[in-house]
């Protein structure tokens, strides 16, 4: 191994170079696998924050189309309550139509009564 001393320390050099050069590509991966490791985590925050909001949204909808239901069923409720209402108002006027025709006619029939006990009355008197 008589070789020059400068082509010696050169391929230790090269060697050394070679080695430092391997230390960093070997570090370049570590970073590099870190950090798609990092963009994961993120991608996955995010799509779990999108997931949480479509669901939140999902139950704001049901909760506003339950509502408006509910509000719908208590409209036709009342709908309803009214319009009975309005039919018992209508049967309770109709009765107090008929009960007035009623005593309208027994009071022409008492006066009819009376106007005979007068007649009778009259006749009574004349035939004294």
């Amino acid at each position: 191994g008589g070789e020059d001393p400068e082509i010696e320390y050169l391929k230790d050099a090269l060697s050394q170079s070679e080695a430092e050069m391997e230390k960093m590509r070997a570090y370049l991966q570590t970073v590099v696998a870190r950090a798609e490791e990092e963009r994961g985590k993120v991608v996955a925050y995010f799509e779990a924050a999108a997931q949480r909001q479509e669901e939140d949204r999902a139950r704001a909808e049901a909760y506003f189309q339950g509502e408006a239901a509910r509000l719908e069923d208590e409209k036709r409720g009342l709908s309803a309550r009214c319009v009975a209402a309005e039919e018992r108002g209508e049967a309770q006027a109709a009765e107090t139509e008929r009960l007035r025709a009623q005593c309208a006619k027994s009071g022409r029939e008492v006066d009819d009564l009376l106007a005979s006990v007068s007649d009778l009355t009259g006749v009574v008197e004349n035939m004294k």
